[in-house]
C-alpha cells in the first residue's frame, strides 16, 4: 500500500486507456494488458498490479483477477473501476461507454476535490500573513512610542540627577 501511495491518484489514466483498446476491437483483457504497458512509466505500481492482474486472468479468470485487485489496491476509485468492468465481463456489454463515463465523473470529482483544497488554502494562508504583518504593524506603530517613553525616561533621569546634584553640593 505504501508503494501504491507514491503513485498519487493514477485511476482516471487507468480507466481511460483500454477504452481506446475497446473501441478498437480488443477484448478486455488485452486492453488491460495494453494499458499496463502504457502505464509502466508514469505510473509503475499501478503498471504492476495490473500485470499481475493480467497474469491472474490467465489462470484463474478475469473476474476473479479483478476481484483480487481490489484487494490490493486501497481505494474506492479503483473499487468502481474494477466493479464496472467485472459487470461488463460478465453481462458482455460495452465497457467502453461504461468506462468513458466513469472517467468524465472521476474527472469532475477531482476537479471539485482540488477547488475545495485550493478554497481551503486561501483561508488557511490568512493566518500567516496577518501574524507577519501583525508584527510589522506592532514595530512600526509602538516603535517610535516606546523609543520616545525610553528617551524620556532619560531625560527626566538627566534632569533628577543635575537637580539631586546640586541639592547635594549646597
Amino acid at each position: 500500500s505504501c508503494r501504491w501511495r507514491s503513485c498519487g491518484r493514477p485511476t482516471a489514466p487507468a480507466g481511460r486507456r483500454p477504452v481506446l483498446g475497446l473501441v478498437a476491437g480488443q477484448g478486455l483483457l488485452a486492453a488491460i494488458a495494453r494499458t499496463a504497458r502504457e502505464l509502466s512509466r508514469p505510473y509503475p505500481a499501478l503498471a504492476q498490479e495490473l500485470k499481475i492482474t493480467v497474469q491472474l486472468a490467465d489462470f484463474h479468470g478475469l473476474d476473479h483477477a479483478l476481484g483480487l485487485l481490489v484487494g490490493r489496491v486501497p481505494g474506492n476509485e479503483i473499487r468502481n473501476l474494477t466493479l464496472i468492468l467485472r459487470q461488463a465481463n460478465r453481462l458482455g456489454s460495452d465497457a467502453a461507454r461504461a468506462l468513458t463515463e466513469f472517467t468524465n465523473d472521476f474527472r469532475v470529482t477531482m476537479r471539485q476535490r482540488a477547488e475545495a483544497q485550493a478554497n481551503r488554502l486561501g483561508f488557511l494562508m490568512l493566518f500567516p500573513t496577518i501574524f507577519c504583518l501583525l508584527v510589522a504593524a506592532a514595530i512600526i506603530l509602538i516603535g517610535p512610542a516606546y523609543f520616545e517613553f525610553w528617551q524620556g525616561r532619560a531625560d527626566t533621569s538627566t534632569i533628577l540627577n543635575g537637580a539631586a546634584s546640586e541639592l547635594g553640593q549646597r
